[in-house]
């Protein structure tokens, strides 16, 4: 990995923010129930909560 040891530890910090982040918005997203409606969607459409979540991760 590229960079010094403190560039590296900055974004170390900036990567475990975002990740924190992803995932407040992920419960909260569930909280509304907007996560089960779109997983309801994926199984009409015929594909599975894996196809969801790889969808959701590529995305990010």
């Amino acid at each position: 990995m590229p960079g010094s040891a403190e560039e590296r530890w900055q974004l170390a910090q900036q990567l475990l923010h975002a990740a924190r982040l992803g995932a407040a918005e992920v419960l909260a997203r569930r909280d509304r129930g907007e996560i089960a409606v779109e997983v309801k969607q994926y199984a009409a459409a015929g594909r599975t909560p894996v196809d969801f979540v790889t969808d959701a991760d590529n995305a990010a």
